[in-house]
């Protein structure tokens, strides 16, 4: 193949890959962000390369807030994600350029919780490493990356109150996230930590749940952003927490138990969107406030924790309503 050729191969498959959440092209309801990874390289000269399009149902007016803009908050959801999971750290040396990927140490109590220990994790190591560089590069390709996000519910998945969103994988549509009003109930990044630094939450990584880790969750769920370890699928799925699939890995606690369970670290948590965004979350604490939010503890590889533990939100110890302020 020329040159020639192989770069025009290169700028259609990357267009493609741009248009592919909305083959009508653009709308003026898109909304443009620009991914981490291109600020840095760049300086932020490069004009926005992330598209979000589509918005179904986003203009309903929400029951409990009939002045909160749904566009706004899954905007913002997004850039605090951005801020969460930064694409490099500050570097000793300032003349040294900064690296473009996420700091992970492995060593330390977070990633060996919430990932397995040092030793167990060796051979996966680098496909965790590539999904925590998409969630804080969003890099896709040289052009950028296009995503349907909506809040019309097309599959019916947003049950309950506390729902935050699903994506969905159908082809018509492509990959698409459609956001529920559990996710409009969620703090904002600055919000969750204040309110998680509270000596009464501090320790406890459940309390700073965002409308960032929700994003990250999603993303990994994204055919084409989220890298699967091992196993033969077309997209990361949320890990199984028994033989009954409605038991899913989503609460802190059973994140924890993947990562010493009897499971292989590399189609457990490598494989579990929610591992993720915690690991992320309580690095950012840590970063932030200087200590390890270390509660839910789970140290061993016996039977998963009962479901009858309380879920992942703080309004159910504060007996919400229909209309709960904050989870």
């Amino acid at each position: 193949m020329s040159f020639g050729l192989w770069c025009l191969s290169i700028l259609l498959f990357a267009r493609n890959a741009f248009a592919q959440s909305n083959p009508n092209g653009s709308s003026s309801d898109d909304v443009f962000i620009t991914p981490n990874g291109y600020n840095i390289r760049n300086n932020g000269t490069v004009g926005p390369l992330i598209r979000l399009t589509g918005w179904e149902g986003c203009d309903v007016k929400d029951p409990c807030n009939p002045d909160l803009d749904k566009k706004a908050a899954i905007k913002k959801g997004f850039e605090d994600m951005q801020t969460m999971i930064p694409a490099w750290e500050d570097v000793p040396d300032p003349s040294d350029p900064p690296e473009n990927s996420y700091d992970v140490n492995w060593e330390d109590a977070a990633a060996v919780e919430f990932f397995g220990s040092f030793q167990r994790t060796g051979e996966h190591r680098s496909n965790v490493q590539t999904n925590l560089n998409m969630l804080a590069q969003q890099e896709n390709n040289i052009i950028g990356w296009s995503l349907h996000v909506r809040c019309d519910d097309p599959s019916h998945e947003c049950g309950g109150i506390y729902d935050q969103a699903y994506t969905s994988h159908r082809a018509e549509t492509y990959d698409h996230i459609n956001f529920c009003d559990g996710y409009f109930r969620l703090r904002n990044l600055a919000e969750a930590l204040d309110f998680g630094s509270q000596p009464t939450y501090r320790d406890n990584i459940i309390a700073y749940q965002s409308k960032a880790m929700t994003w990250a969750h999603e993303l990994l769920h994204v055919s084409w952003l989220g890298k699967v370890s091992v196993l033969d699928q077309p997209y990361i799925k949320d890990e199984l927490y028994s033989s009954n699939p409605k038991f899913q890995a989503y609460k802190a606690i059973d994140t924890k138990w993947l990562a010493f369970s009897d499971i292989p670290p590399g189609y457990g948590p490598a494989n579990n969107p929610n591992t993720y965004a915690y690991f992320t979350m309580a690095k950012y604490v840590m970063k932030k406030k200087d200590y390890y939010p270390s509660s839910p503890i789970w140290s061993t590889n016996s039977d998963p924790p009962p479901r009858f533990v309380l879920a992942d939100n703080f309004t159910e110890i504060e007996s919400p309503t229909s209309c709960p302020t904050k989870i």
